[in-house]
């Protein structure tokens, strides 16, 4: 079977899955509306981080301004800052920038939040497209078992429930992942090289303007691709350092991108170095006003709100711990406690660090390792109240590739079979669970603190409530089909669908 008809059937399956699992409602909802009506659990705009990115979209479509008005303030609240009488998302706009186009064209039909959701899925599904590419031709892997890994990582982890809603991790997945693959194309001096080298760097500037962490969680692509264009050449003068000449030019593109970020930085907050995350916290701000009203001025408490913000409270070698257990083992969080297909993927990058290691596997493997050990000696390592570790969904990618090189090289095949399919179908559940509920899971942590229930077991009484809000069984199906049974269809739909691969590919490539 041909690699363009076997992307073709990947695009096709994502299409299917992320259209029928794609969050939304009908209009063009404004703060009102999403105040009254969808500000709760199992709607589209459950999380601030999803009102506060919307509310961006919003504001730039109706305004053509990066502050809010108050209500989208207040509907965004608390991921929002204040400046000099102004209201930002604490986020910054790539996210928002790259669903405008999409927003306004649905907005036509009606349609403009769920056209401004869809641009996450899209992403998503390219970076399956670039999955499969790396473990067929980086890799070596087999063709069924590159699309095996490609379906583990879209509906086998809980990267699912973030494709289908407006959340920044798929786009960091698949900025990082294409951008790996363009590295090595432009290393293997293949048609296109050129291009590809400057795709690096734009990559990294967008990825940056995407999500702040991603200067720290690209820099293994960025290395690898710098150790690819620069070199030692011994000569008769001695060693001298030589450049290829693409990555000057690529380098120029990056610093012209970076220019472009730090004056919206400075037009905006009045520093091309302040970033809209270090900004007071409007929800602080009005603590602040109640508890000392009258005592002192609103600049003097937006200073003493300030005081306590820095790099440093956020980041810290003495929370990695704690955060590796949260982010890989607890069972509020744990990635293996929601995707234990991922056990495989952890023992293939063992096996594959062990044989034949090369310069492309050290960067999978450091891509992975940077956004694990990043997040987990972050302060929130939970991510708020969210379905499974989010902040690993770039990880997740590269561990869906491990458990692919784990399939294609266990000896017992018909074991290694079993296993893999076994805890395929257990993840799969658990990720369409959330899917088709709610993002919104509280940490142990604080459901403890506050006498709540955490774990997915709160999804599954929603699932039997009825409470989603996926567009198309809220639009089309409500009525007609319990979510119980639309969820069954799904699943055994898929399940299916992987059987059929396993079954045909697997064969196939034996």
């Amino acid at each position: 079977m041909s690699s363009r008809l076997i992307l073709s059937f990947v695009l096709g399956v994502a299409a299917l899955f992320y259209g029928l699992t794609l969050r939304g409602v009908v209009g063009n909802p404004d703060a009102t509306a999403i105040k009254n009506r969808y500000e709760k659990a199992a709607s589209p705009f459950e999380s601030s981080s999803e009102r506060g990115r919307y509310a961006l979209i919003y504001n730039l479509a109706h305004r053509q301004s990066f502050s809010l008005t108050q209500p989208w303030a207040d509907v965004s609240n608390p991921d929002v800052g204040y400046h000099e009488g102004r209201f930002y998302i604490f986020f910054p706009p790539g996210v928002s920038l790259l669903s405008l186009p999409f927003f306004l064209f649905g907005a036509r039909f009606e349609l403009g939040q769920v056209a401004a959701y869809a641009t996450v899925p899209i992403f998503a599904t390219f970076t399956l497209l670039f999955l499969f590419l790396i473990g067929r031709r980086i890799l070596k892997l087999s063709a069924g078992v590159s699309v095996l890994a490609v379906l583990v990582y879209a509906f086998a982890s809980t990267s699912w429930s973030y494709a289908v809603t407006l959340f920044q991790h798929h786009i960091t997945a698949f900025l990082m992942i294409s951008s790996f693959y363009a590295a090595w194309h432009y290393k293997k001096g293949r048609k296109h090289s050129a291009l590809a080298a400057v795709y690096v760097f734009v990559a990294y500037a967008l990825a940056i303007f995407v999500d702040y962490p991603n200067a720290v969680l690209m820099l293994p692509v960025m290395a690898y691709f710098f150790l690819t264009s620069v070199g030692l050449l011994n000569t008769r003068q001695g060693l001298r350092l030589t450049v290829k000449p693409v990555f000057v030019v690529a380098l120029s593109i990056f610093l012209a991108a970076t220019g472009m970020h730090a004056y919206y930085n400075r037009a905006n907050f009045g520093s091309p170095l302040r970033l809209s995350g270090s900004l007071a916290g409007y929800k602080e701000i009005k603590e602040l006003e109640k508890d000392k009203v009258g005592k002192k001025t609103k600049e003097e408490l937006i200073r003493e709100e300030l005081a306590g913000k820095g790099p440093s409270g956020f980041f810290s070698e003495e929370k990695l711990p704690r955060g590796l257990y949260t982010l890989l083992l607890a069972p509020d969080k744990g990635l293996l406690f929601f995707s234990p297909i991922f056990l495989l993927g952890i023992w293939g990058a063992i096996s594959a660090a062990s044989y034949n290691t090369n310069r492309e596997k050290y960067t999978l493997f450091a891509l992975g390792l940077t956004n694990i050990f990043l997040y987990s000696s972050f302060g929130d390592p939970w991510g708020g109240w969210a379905y499974g570790p989010r902040y690993l969904i770039p990880a997740m990618a590269v561990l869906s590739l491990m458990v692919g090189y784990w399939l294609e090289n266990w000896r017992h095949l018909w074991l290694g079979n079993a296993v893999f399919l076994l805890l395929f179908s257990y993840s799969a559940a658990v990720s369409l669970l959330g899917v088709l509920t709610s993002n919104l899971l509280p940490p142990g942590v604080e459901a403890n603190f506050l006498d709540l229930r955490y774990g997915f077991g709160i999804n599954v009484e929603y699932l039997l409530r009825g409470l989603s809000g996926s567009f198309a069984y809220n639009s089309f199906l409500r009525g007609k089909l319990t979510l119980l049974q639309y969820y069954l269809l799904l699943y055994f739909l898929l399940m299916g669908i992987v059987v059929s691969v396993f079954a045909y590919l697997r064969r196939h490539d034996h």
